[in-house]
């Protein structure tokens, strides 16, 4: 018996090994006749592959290659192909991606046996696992935790082994042996409004190893598990808060004996999850524990959860996380207009709020009309007879409109965000590889390097203010990465 005080289906997601079942689907679209089985499987990315088996005789299998050979040129094909399996305790649905290939044999029975594995990943998969019993926990899953010791509180682990002899009229032994023993520091707690939550590691030996992997714990026996769209900001405030792009790949709902109820998983985003997975922690905050000056990220969170959780919907703020991650793994050049993007699409969420009174634009619309619908009307009249004459006077009409750098101004402004030289020169630079420009040599790399890391804090800089936070940030586009309060700019000789 092994001697891990750890138990896999309580500390891991449900499709790290492989799961084969029978297919319940009488047919499935696009695929060959006569489907009898399905394997689910991760691969060396920890993306989900699915293969289905099957067999069928040979004049139906030829047929179905019919069908295929006179689909029209041009045709679009479906989105993705949901197939329906079980087994003797668990149904599973699960949609696959539609490109694939399908390995063929004949028998002497003029039968075809062929397997088909998608071409690249299945999407999503759930499981109902049949078990009726009431939830006590959820836990999210994820790829790419922190590296560095942030999680600081202590959690005991530990297994017994039951030996039960029993020979009646009294002459029972009923005997519990330890088998396994763990003490670790492995995870924080925070709480937010009516919700509290437990980020914490994995044990190293579930999971990809090339990863760090974590769990986000909600509702314990008691309180309500938050629905999904709150434990998706979740997930994305702790990546934010800790530097690195978390990889949600599943989640499992448990009863109180840690029986799973259902599970998900899906496949992480992109094709290079260890590459990703490799990077250091990059955090906007000092989490260094034994460094003085430095913050508990438990005290972090506590701070920033429920702040965000208020501004993500009015702000977009998951759609500007994306482009922020994105950038942060684009190569050089082609991160700076993507760390711009996000900066942009917070302005845009800004000015679309009633937290402005600006708007991006010097007056309103319908008084900017009605003052020049003469001078239009003139303008209209004179150009009529130039090409272009209705992309002009367009033009003209959105002359109420601020222009791209004055927006940022106002919104800098309106935030109360002091920018300083460094990150102006950052926001000018971004225009060259936007527009298709390239670096020519080892300085003009050095500039790009530079401006790029000036942007990506000047877009956590705008982030972390827009959400109400008022600790210090890292100054990370500065020798030493000095912690500044947050309205003091980047580059500056004062520091915390």
């Amino acid at each position: 018996m092994s001697d891990s005080p750890y138990l896999s289906r309580i500390e891991w997601e449900l499709c790290a090994e492989p799961i084969a079942l029978g297919v319940v689907s009488g047919s499935i679209e696009g695929l060959p006749p006569g489907p009898q089985s399905l394997t689910i499987r991760r691969d060396e990315q920890y993306r989900l592959v699915a293969e289905i088996g099957g067999t069928t005789n040979a004049d139906a299998y030829a047929a179905y290659h019919q069908t295929l050979r006179d689909i029209v040129p041009g045709t679009m094909r479906a989105d993705g192909v949901d197939v329906a399996a079980k087994d003797l305790v668990r149904t599973v649905q699960i949609r696959l991606s539609v490109g694939g290939g399908a390995n063929v044999s004949l028998s002497a029975k003029d039968r075809a046996t062929w397997t088909w594995t998608a071409e690249r990943h299945a999407y999503r998969l759930h499981q109902d696992h049949r078990n009726r019993s009431a939830i006590a926990w959820h836990t999210d899953w994820f790829l790419n935790g922190p590296q560095h010791f942030v999680l600081d509180r202590a959690t005991e682990h530990s297994s017994r082994t039951t030996y039960v002899r029993d020979r009646r009229e009294d002459r029972r032994l009923d005997l519990a042996e330890p088998q396994g023993e763990n003490h670790r520091r492995d995870h924080i707690k925070v709480t937010a409004g009516n919700h509290t939550f437990v980020f914490h590691l994995v044990p190293e030996e579930f999971g990809p190893r090339w990863s760090q992997n974590i769990g986000i714990e909600y509702a314990w026996k008691s309180g309500a598990v938050p629905d999904a769209h709150v434990r998706e900001a979740i997930g994305e405030i702790f990546g934010f808060a800790i530097g690195r792009r978390l990889m949600p790949i599943g989640s499992t709902t448990f009863d109180a004996a840690g029986h799973p109820i259902t599970s998900e998983a899906w496949s992480p985003w992109g094709d290079e999850a260890q590459s990703s997975c490799a990077r250091p922690d990059d955090a906007p905050f000092d989490i260094q524990l034994a460094v003085e000056g430095s913050r508990r990220l438990e005290d972090i969170l506590t701070d920033l959860v429920p702040k965000y959780l208020a501004a993500r919907d009015t702000f977009a703020m998951k759609d500007a996380l994306w482009s922020y991650w994105l950038a942060k793994e684009a190569p050089l050049g082609l991160d700076l207009p993507i760390f711009s993007s996000a900066v942009e699409s917070l302005k845009t969420a800004w000015f679309r709020s009633n937290k402005t009174k600006v708007k991006g634009i010097y007056m309103a619309k319908d008084k900017f009309d009605s003052l020049v619908a003469d001078a239009l009307a003139k303008a209209q009249e004179a150009l009529k007879d130039e090409p272009f004459c209705e992309r002009i006077i367009r033009r003209m009409q959105r002359c109420f409109q601020m222009g791209a750098n004055e927006q940022l101004e106002a919104f800098f402004s309106e935030l109360g965000l002091k920018v300083g030289q460094q990150e102006s020169a950052a926001i000018k630079a971004r225009n060259a590889p936007a527009h298709g420009g390239a670096a020519a040599d080892d300085e003009e790399l050095a500039k790009l390097q530079r401006h790029s890391i000036t942007y990506r804090v000047l877009f956590e800089r705008v982030f972390l203010k827009m959400i109400g936070y008022e600790g210090p940030y890292i100054d990370r586009a500065t020798l030493g990465f000095p912690l500044r309060p947050l309205d003091e700019p980047i580059g500056t000789e004062k520091a915390m």
